[in-house]
């Protein structure tokens, strides 16, 4: 049904919020003040410098943590702020 009226991409999107603690763990997200999705670009806000360099030197390897959990990709890149 999803398919039939062209929101998967929408709903993915809305998953990889709503599931960010189980994805990342609790530390991260604790520290994540927000998140978004645009134009398949996430868009992080973190408080913490020592986790946002953490999360800078792992991009990649979270960007494929992340689009492993779909059918499709959802993410094609990262920004931390």
């Amino acid at each position: 049904m999803i398919d039939s009226f062209g929101i998967r991409k929408k709903y993915n999107e809305h998953l990889l919020i709503s599931s960010w603690e189980k994805t990342v763990g609790k530390t991260i997200a604790r520290h994540t003040r927000s998140l978004y999705v645009n134009s398949g670009t996430l868009y992080l806000t973190i408080d913490s410098a020592p986790v946002k360099n953490e999360l800078h030197y792992s991009r990649e390897q979270l960007l494929k943590l992340i689009n492993e959990q779909f059918s499709e990709p959802v993410i094609h890149e990262i920004v931390i702020r």
